[in-house]
């Protein structure tokens, strides 16, 4: 079963909103104006947003780098609606990505509940750390593969079809994203621990 489509997607989001709206009702009725958790849902999803904004910023600009990255190695078809693909795309795997950080963050905030949580304008700090990592480590990626040459999957594969500079552009892109993920994750980590030990310091 591949990928689910944008429409997919779209619907898939609309249920984890309105499953997070009931949640936030009832946490509403049951505790009146101590309740929280609609604060930390709309943190959840505001940081999903900014995820797939992030997404599609860095698919606009690596697509235009090496479209042959995204029709060979993301089977997206080329010609019309080539584009919507690329954005549609950016927009779900950001989504996602902010939203896993986002629900990381908020379970380091909860835990150890003798600690007082952190307000979330100062858990939303430590999302810089994960996009900073992540910027830091696509670059690095890209650069270490535009150094070392293409790996020898590519040499294998794609020589046939792709000539010395679209080869050179597709390792480029590809290791800008392979960075991306590994920067995101090492600073999604580093964020957890951070907030974690900013309460601890606190409690």
């Amino acid at each position: 079963m591949g990928p689910p489509t944008f429409n997919e997607f779209i619907f898939r989001v609309g249920v984890l909103a309105a499953v997070l709206g009931l949640f936030a009702v009832v946490d509403w009725v049951v505790y009146g104006k101590r309740a929280k958790r609609w604060r930390e849902y709309v943190f959840l999803l505001g940081c999903a947003e900014l995820g797939a904004a992030f997404g599609v910023g860095v698919d606009q600009i690596t697509a235009r780098l090496s479209p042959e990255y995204f029709i060979m190695g993301k089977h997206i078809e080329p010609g019309e609606g080539y584009w919507t693909s690329v954005m549609q795309l950016g927009v779900q795997a950001g989504f996602f990505a902010g939203a896993v950080v986002a629900g990381l963050l908020l379970i380091a905030n909860s835990v150890a509940p003798r600690c007082q949580s952190l307000r979330l304008i100062v858990l939303a700090g430590f999302l810089l750390l994960p996009f900073t990592l992540a910027t830091a480590g696509a670059c690095l990626g890209g650069l270490t593969l535009a150094l070392c040459g293409p790996p020898s999957l590519i040499d294998d594969e794609f020589t046939r079809y792709l000539d010395a500079n679209a080869i050179t552009r597709f390792c480029i892109v590809w290791g800008t994203h392979l960075g991306l993920y590994y920067g995101g994750a090492a600073g999604t980590a580093a964020a957890f621990v951070g907030v974690l030990l900013r309460r601890k310091a606190e409690c």
